[in-house]
């Protein structure tokens, strides 16, 4: 029963995350998943990750202003419902392209 509700909430997440980007591409030209928005998604990740190694709050700073602009470009580009609900998804998206990069470097480096 668990296991198909975590299925089943996989299939929303991505269906509804597929409607943000088809609806904002169709109606606003604007594609939610670009890639200034994954580069500052990645950034944001690194911001975090040096601040929580590092314990120095600037880069946490730094981390909020990179959402805060990704935020306000899908605002400008769209409508307020769809800035905020994609955030979340950009940054999903972000986390996986961050990963994707990790696993190709290991693959270099490790040969």
């Amino acid at each position: 029963m668990v296991i198909a509700l975590v299925v089943i909430g996989i299939i929303v997440y991505f269906a509804l995350g597929y409607f943000l980007w088809s609806y904002t591409s169709d109606n606003y030209g604007y594609n939610i998943f670009s890639v200034g928005t994954i580069i500052r998604g990645i950034g944001v990740l690194i911001c975090i990750v040096i601040a929580v190694q590092g314990e120095d709050t600037t880069y946490l700073y730094l981390a909020g202003l990179l959402l805060l602009w990704t935020f306000i470009v899908t605002l400008v580009k769209s409508n307020l419902l769809i800035a905020i609900f994609s955030i979340f998804y950009q940054i999903v998206a972000s986390i996986l392209v961050f990963g994707i990069l990790n696993r190709i470097n290991k693959i270099f480096n490790d040969n």
